[in-house]
């Protein structure tokens, strides 16, 4: 193997991996087998393209004699971004005291981020992986955290601050 270059996204198809071949007849035709059994094969043995996974990788000559040695070689990727947020409800109806504690994990650090609620954004910044982050005095209402990595790599999602009914 002379290059392996990783997918920087989780789920991404972008890995790359370049050989080097020497000994028997040139012209050569690489092949590769993923996880999946899927095969590909290059007369340029540089496969472009390809998602992570742990691929099984031999060569045959113009001859079509085959390389006696089975290259394991592993294409990687980070881990899916993933937003850990614990929610503190409303402690009365309409108090505006709900309480979101967030946190960052995998993908690449640091990553850029947007809370927003129906009327915008809330807070908005830079964080670092796995570092807590409290947002306070928040109304009841649904709010979209997105996050963008180091990669540009993108994960949004959706949570709910609730609130107890008011008292008739």
């Amino acid at each position: 193997v002379i290059n392996i270059l990783d997918n920087i996204c989780y789920g991404d198809e972008n890995g790359e991996l370049t050989f080097s071949i020497i000994g028997g007849n040139p012209s050569y035709t690489t092949y590769i087998q993923d996880q999946n059994s899927n095969i590909l094969f290059s007369a340029d043995n540089i496969f472009s393209g390809l998602a992570a996974s742990d691929y099984a990788v031999w060569t045959v000559d113009e001859n079509s004699c085959s390389s006696d040695t089975l290259i394991g070689v592993k294409l990687g990727e980070p881990g899916r971004i993933k937003i850990i947020n614990t929610i503190s409800d409303l402690s009365c109806f309409e108090s505006q005291d709900g309480i979101m504690n967030v946190s960052y994990l995998s993908g690449t650090s640091p990553y850029n981020f947007v809370i927003e609620d129906d009327f915008g954004v809330v807070h908005q910044g830079l964080a670092n992986q796995a570092i807590n982050m409290i947002i306070d005095e928040l109304n009841a209402g649904e709010y979209v955290i997105s996050v963008t990595d180091f990669n540009e790599c993108f994960v949004d999602s959706t949570f709910f601050v609730n609130q107890p009914l008011e008292i008739v």
